[in-house]
């Protein structure tokens, strides 16, 4: 995010991180809450940890640090979806819906250059998720 940006653009970048913060935090609880129904603990971890690391996220956007911020929330919700779908089905879990709501954010956060790079990460994550989660299945078998 450029620093040379007008005071009202940057105040509502830093409200828009803060509601995405808030939403994922609360989204995160909810969610951690009903895994522990379907004991998924891997997937329990992960979003009651995204739910904790929420807190210094909403710390870091309020005292001006949009960039940093946006940057760890960007890595910590892509780890929650990775964790969550090779907790689930892998590739053919219905949290593969996530990722493009991931490359949607990181555009809203770093601007429409930055599509193509979060698409490439989250293509780079499917990958990297079908080879452990099918390594997983052979060592099964």
């Amino acid at each position: 995010m450029s620093t040379n940006i007008i005071p009202y653009v940057l105040n509502q970048r830093k409200r828009t991180l803060a509601a995405f913060i808030w939403i994922s935090l609360i989204a995160a609880l909810a969610l951690g809450l009903l895994n522990i129904q379907f004991r998924t603990w891997k997937s329990v971890i992960a979003l009651f940890s995204m739910a904790f690391f929420c807190l210094p996220l909403l710390f870091l956007n309020s005292k001006g640090h949009l960039s940093l911020a946006a940057s760890l929330f960007s890595y910590i919700v892509l780890i929650v979806i990775n964790v969550n779908m090779y907790d689930g089905d892998g590739i053919h879990d219905a949290g593969i819906l996530a990722y493009p709501i991931f490359i949607l954010l990181g555009t809203l956060f770093f601007g429409k250059r930055a599509a193509l790079i979060f698409s490439l990460v989250a293509i780079g994550s499917l990958i990297g998720l079908f080879t452990l989660k099918s390594m997983h299945m052979s060592i099964q078998r």
